[in-house]
């Protein structure tokens, strides 16, 4: 079997074949479908020039949701794996692109999809998969880094920091290598329930807004509860270790489908997207009993009878179907967190088979040192990336020297139209900090016209911009549908536009910060 990886040009063409036929196969990526709002949805889509440089995927691939959910085979993975996120977007198709987008972020099976549609299969229907013959195992080597959303729960992360105090203090006394070998063991569990039970989640503005509040101890745990138990297209979260069960199980299911188009499937999958009061309620039943391991409904059967799946299990079997480790970037959202506590998050998501590309945040000084912390314990460090909501925030924190010689920094490229692009000006920047520089999109706010500027931006000053622009899509490809209104700008700055900072032209870069009147409030949440 020949290996081939997806095709932006095979996607664009399968899709706008698609869009115009509306005797579509069961196998297609457009719903048929006789109600307006079905075809109103159609994702007419724009190709744009290719990203030269991702280095994470921004959302974990929740720009591609329009087009997964006018592909039968994934609306039925949907509908299996997450019933309740199925019902929920089933009610809000009609609204649009923009609000699809938005409700995919940090989903499993949008991430699955993604990472499919990105590195793993051709999506015409005369081309055949990148599945090994030899060991049946997924060609995802041009894969990049999922973005991770993540909260911790802050009582077992401050159980984890009495530990470690404990520890801190035996060794300064100088305790018996016994006892210390039993607070060792005893902070390697802790570390490991914490991160069990971390929540790949980004939380609403509320939530976050909750999250700057140091003390007491109630509120961070109330906060953590509320985005526990929030619906999961509302910013909700997943505790870790079902996310990547339903990412392996995922993958699974759509590569299957994929690699065999006569792979027979439920009714449901050649149903279009529609409200729960207009669709019928078939069962999901399946007239053939003996069912193989690797089949959707023992995947499916073992998902809805684990009330808790072991982290290893989630993550062997992520690690198994792809033939290498899963590599993830967390921007974390819970706040004023021990750093060794962190550190320890990492090296134990290390030990398990979780490759961490970086950790990232809005406050610098929230992760400063964690990278030579996970070193120090004998592990691969990460990279401490610092998010900035504009290109002003990043020129106002070099001033006030809160950006390190070396440091890795990314801003919303939207905030770019705001100053001209001020390509020289940066360079000086770059270089007298020695940056390293990526960008950001709001993908469900950007215009076709408005991320092809950008992206040619991007590859035309590969010098500057050396982490190039993280998108949450397929690359080569946009949504159509997203355009400016009379009140609204699809530059991709988003909200973004009301915290960041203005970029000063009237200001060096050796320069002290004078406070100026078009200074606005330096933001906290994205």
């Amino acid at each position: 079997m020949t290996k081939k990886s997806v095709s932006v040009e095979n996607l664009l063409a399968c899709l706008e074949e698609e869009v115009d036929d509306s005797a579509a196969s069961s196998a297609s990526f457009t719903v048929s479908s006789s109600s307006s709002s079905s075809n109103k949805h159609s994702p007419v889509i724009a190709k744009i020039s290719r990203i030269h440089n991702i280095p994470y995927t921004h959302g974990g691939y929740f720009a591609s949701a329009p087009y997964m959910l006018h592909d039968p085979q994934w609306i039925y993975i949907l509908r299996q794996l997450m019933p309740d996120v199925y019902v929920e977007v089933a009610r809000r198709v009609h609204l649009g692109d923009a609000k699809l987008i938005h409700w995919a972020e940090n989903n499993p099976v949008v991430a699955a999809y993604g990472t499919i549609m990105s590195c793993c299969c051709c999506t015409c229907k005369d081309d055949s998969s990148g599945m090994n013959d030899d060991d049946n195992k997924m060609d995802v080597s041009g894969a990049v880094a999922l973005e991770w959303d993540v909260f911790l729960d802050p009582i077992l992360a401050s159980r984890l920091t009495t530990a470690l105090d404990v520890q801190s203090t035996m060794i300064s006394k100088g305790h018996e290598t016994t006892q210390l070998r039993h607070v060792n063991n005893l902070i390697q569990t802790r570390a490991l329930h914490l991160v069990a039970n971390m929540l790949i989640a980004h939380g609403n503005a509320t939530q976050l807004i909750l999250e700057q509040i140091p003390y007491p101890h109630i509120v961070k745990s109330m906060n953590f509860t509320r985005v526990k138990h929030a619906r999961k297209t509302l910013g909700g979260g997943i505790e870790v270790s079902r996310w990547l069960a339903i990412y392996a199980a995922a993958l699974k299911m759509g590569w299957k489908s994929s690699s065999n188009s006569n792979v027979k499937h439920n009714s449901a999958a050649s149903t279009p997207l529609q409200s729960p009061d207009n669709s019928s309620s078939s069962s999901d039943d399946d007239d053939d009993c003996s069912v193989d391991e690797d089949s959707p409904e023992h995947l499916i059967s073992k998902l809805n009878q684990a009330e808790h799946i072991p982290l290893r299990t989630s993550i062997a079997a992520v690690k198994k179907l792809m033939n290498k480790e899963l590599t993830v970037l967390l921007d974390i959202k819970s706040r004023h967190v021990d750093k060794r506590v962190w550190a320890l998050v990492i090296s134990t998501l290390q030990k398990l088979g979780i490759s961490i590309e970086g950790i990232g945040s809005f406050f610098a000084s929230d992760i400063r040192g964690i990278s030579d912390m996970i070193a120090s314990q004998g592990h691969r460090p990460c990279r401490e990336v610092i998010f900035f909501h504009s290109i002003g925030d990043l020129q106002f924190a070099c001033h006030m020297r809160q950006v390190c010689d070396g440091d890795t920094v990314f801003f919303n490229s939207g905030s770019l139209f705001q100053c001209d692009f001020p390509t020289d000006r940066l360079y000086e920047y770059k270089e007298r900090y020695n940056l390293r520089i990526g960008l950001y999109t709001q993908e469900f706010a950007v215009d076709p016209v408005s991320i092809q500027h950008i992206v040619e931006h991007v590859n035309a000053h590969a010098d500057l911009y050396d982490l190039g622009l993280s998108w949450g899509g397929v690359n080569g490809i946009t949504v159509r549908s997203i355009q400016p209104g009379r009140f609204t700008s699809t530059d991709g700055y988003w909200n973004q536009r009301y915290l960041g900072k203005y970029w000063r032209d009237d200001i060096e870069v050796g320069d002290e910060w004078q406070s100026s009147t078009c200074d606005v409030v330096y933001g906290t949440f994205q």
